[in-house]
């Protein structure tokens, strides 16, 4: 670019700066623009990746998915499954966006042993969702587990 220095009420300058960079080749100017948008896609990936606010809501997600459809099948009733359903997708959707969020915030992550371990986990929440795991299954599962449990669904 053309550095300009000039009196604050001059305009010569500006104007004559701005078509010369206006001039440029758009691939460049496009090259340019995504190069900055990556370097700050990566340091806010690398704050985020290493956030303990973060780290905190997906840890408390991590006990939800593990515990989450349990709870639901042994202590509510029917019509409570869609709010669980909701809790899933929402948990899907975070641990989603954690998975690239450590794919570009942290180096070795990608197909390393708990890149995969995170693919694998947040895919199996699928069958967590009543309607995915009715579809596949049917109904048995949830009301045979309830009735060998003592509760009653």
């Amino acid at each position: 670019g053309v550095a300009c220095r000039s009196a604050p009420g001059d305009m010569r300058h500006s104007m004559s700066s701005w078509s010369i960079k206006s001039t440029r080749s758009d691939s460049h100017g496009r090259d340019s623009l995504r190069r900055v948008v990556w370097k700050h896609t990566v340091r806010a990936a690398r704050r985020l990746s290493n956030s303990n606010v973060f780290s905190t809501i997906t840890t408390m997600l991590t006990i939800y998915a593990l515990f989450g459809d349990d709870i639901r099948l042994v202590g509510t009733e029917k019509p409570a499954d869609y709010i669980f359903d909701c809790i899933t997708v929402v948990s899907m959707s975070i641990f989603s966006l954690e998975i690239v969020v450590y794919t570009i915030g942290r180096g070795g992550y990608v197909f390393g042993f708990f890149f995969w371990l995170d693919m694998l986990s947040t895919l199996t929440l699928l069958l967590d969702i009543t309607t995915i795991a009715e579809g596949l299954f049917g109904d048995s599962i949830s009301s045979s587990s309830v009735e060998n449990s003592g509760g009653g669904r």
